[in-house]
């Protein structure tokens, strides 16, 4: 996952993303001046997506080549199915 991943989920969890002036980047909607806030429920959706986006991941990984052991693309549907449960 790169850094430019990371800031596109944050986005679609709606924080704000931010550079302060050392370059630094900074997500969530600013409490004060200089403070980078997010609030527990920004901070439990955000890392929801994280975590969708690498369950994902990781079953892309088992469909995506022909050498993978014959079980692969079942390993890949009960990674998609337990993300579909909530688990």
């Amino acid at each position: 996952m790169t850094k430019d991943d990371v800031i596109c989920m944050a986005s679609k969890a709606g924080l704000t993303i931010g550079t302060n002036m050392s370059g630094i980047a900074l997500v969530g909607s600013p409490a004060e001046i200089g403070i980078a806030h997010i609030t527990l429920d920004e901070m439990h959706h955000f890392a929801d997506i994280v975590v969708a986006a690498e369950r994902e991941a990781c079953a892309k990984w088992f469909d995506s080549e022909e050498d993978r052991p014959f079980y692969g693309r079942h390993v890949a549907a009960a990674i998609r199915t337990r993300g579909q449960h909530g688990d």
